[in-house]
C-alpha cells in the first residue's frame, strides 16, 4: 500500500514504483506454488512513468503519451492502470 500519496493534479508527469504480482504464463517458469512464495517476498517491482489521468477505490490511470498540440480533443495514448494495493511510493516528476 502507498505510504504517503501526494496530491496528483490531472496530466501530473508521475513515477510510480510498485510491486508486480503476474500470474507467470510461460510454462515452466515457476509453479503455483512458487509464484505464491514469490509473491509473498515482494515479486517484481516495477518502476512506471507516465501523466496522471484519474483514479477509482481500486486504480491509479497513467497515460504515457497525449497529443502536444492544442486540440478540440486530446488523445490520450499507452494507458496503465496499476492496482493502489500494490503501489509502494508515487513521485511527482517537474514539470517542463
Amino acid at each position: 500500500m502507498i505510504m504517503t500519496k501526494p496530491k496528483i493534479k490531472k496530466l501530473d508527469p508521475v513515477l510510480i514504483l510498485w510491486q508486480d504480482t503476474h500470474t507467470p504464463s510461460t510454462p515452466g517458469w515457476m509453479t503455483a506454488q512458487e509464484h505464491d512464495e514469490w509473491s509473498k517476498q515482494a515479486g517484481s517491482k516495477v518502476v512506471s512513468i507516465g501523466f496522471y489521468i484519474s483514479e477509482d477505490a481500486d486504480f491509479i490511470h497513467l497515460v504515457g503519451d497525449m497529443d502536444a498540440d492544442e486540440c478540440e480533443q486530446v488523445s490520450y495514448l499507452r494507458p496503465i492502470s496499476i492496482g493502489k494495493g500494490f503501489i509502494k511510493s508515487i513521485t511527482i516528476l517537474k514539470k517542463h
